[in-house]
């Protein structure tokens, strides 16, 4: 190990759970998975790939907790027991290489197409996302209820299933961002208005995970730590409500950016700064005052950058998204020394991205296995 990246490959614990070292694969959907949310081989050859390259926690993408949350054609399902035994199986793959893993609890909400999910598009307000362009129906009360029931139950399927931990989906103009933004939320009953109101949806999904799955199953809580767009969450706000979700015992942090409409933040051109959310992650450590694990991604291309990040004490865990794309061996390389020989991703989005937004499953333009 080339001892300047040796802070990278330290454990480090979200709640009860030790992960062997501080670098995490981000979720990023595939549509790898059959239409109804199932997992293929295919799905789990690729994961397995990234967990024999070393990487310490592998969040799996964003899986839809109730058939009206279906983002992407083949993006995988959390929505029903019969799904568990194929989860079950990946785990199992997964746990063999030493990797920890978790699953990302998902709904897409405005952000979405009653063409996929072949139901009406849900929202916390009748106002279309700018670039899907579909009206929502505004959530009853009973909505409600189902949706945060269906995240609850999700968590318990998860816990079955053997994954160590769970993610909330809370980042990038998805339901329950949209709950807590003001530029999505334009309720004015209990849900809506004021930042209390505002922060009323998520964490009644957390609760219900946290009584479907028991208090000691970790939880962690992605986040757009800005939106930018106007009249969107600011840093501010949002440290306040890291801050809220510590006090109510989360176990870890994912520092994101962005939504549909400032895509460019969710998923960064190659001229954007590396490690662009860093320094909004040290917000939040801060705002929680070190109580829990900050995991950080964002254009975060190679290890050094990471160890940057960590070394500020900016976060605690690094989140690789595309670069774990171009090079499933990125870990086992920077552990051995051999970073010079990592297939870095140039940020050109055309095989990820790009496609994932034209309907397509991924691939990577510098990386064709």
């Amino acid at each position: 190990m080339e001892d300047s990246l040796e802070v990278l490959f330290q454990p480090v614990n979200i709640g009860a759970v030790k992960i062997k070292n501080r670098i995490v694969m981000a979720p990023m959907v595939t549509n790898y998975c059959n239409s109804n949310g199932s997992v293929t081989t295919r799905f789990k050859n690729f994961l397995e790939a990234r967990a024999k390259g070393g990487v310490g926690l592998i969040i799996l993408e964003a899986a839809y907790v109730h058939l009206s949350g279906k983002g992407m054609s083949n993006q995988l399902g959390i929505y029903g027991d019969e799904l568990i035994d194929g989860l079950k199986d990946l785990v199992k793959q997964l746990h063999e290489h030493e990797a920890k893993v978790a699953v990302q609890l998902f709904h897409c909400g405005r952000q979405g197409s009653s063409l996929l999910t072949g139901s009406r598009l849900m929202a916390p307000s009748a106002v279309a996302c700018p670039v899907c362009r579909e009206t929502p129906e505004e959530m009853t009360p009973d909505d409600i209820d189902l949706i945060v029931e269906s995240f609850g139950n999700a968590a318990l399927r998860a816990k079955k299933a053997g994954f160590d931990l769970v993610e909330i989906h809370g980042a990038h103009g998805y339901l329950i961002n949209q709950f807590l933004s003001p530029y999505s939320n334009k309720r004015t009953d209990g849900y809506g208005g004021s930042f209390g109101n505002r922060t009323r949806f998520p964490l009644e999904v957390f609760n219900s995970i946290r009584m479907a799955a028991g208090n000691d199953y970790p939880v962690c809580y992605r986040m757009s730590s800005e939106e930018f767009v106007d009249g969107g969450l600011v840093i501010d706000e949002t440290c306040m409500f890291a801050r809220i979700l510590a006090e109510n015992g989360i176990d870890a942090i994912d520092i994101s950016g962005g939504v549909y409409e400032s895509r460019d933040m969710i998923v960064q051109s190659s001229e954007m700064p590396h490690g662009i959310f860093a320094d909004n992650a040290q917000r939040v450590k801060e705002a929680v005052n070190g109580s829990v694990p900050v995991i950080v991604a964002g254009n975060i291309k190679d290890p050094f950058t990471a160890k940057r990040i960590l070394d500020d004490g900016k976060a605690d865990m690094i989140a690789f998204g595309r670069a774990l794309l171009s090079d499933a061996d990125f870990s086992k390389k920077a552990e051995a020394g051999k970073s010079e020989e990592i297939n870095t991703c140039t940020g050109c989005n055309e095989g990820c991205i790009d496609r994932l937004f034209d309907g397509k499953d991924i691939s990577c333009v510098i990386n064709p296995e």
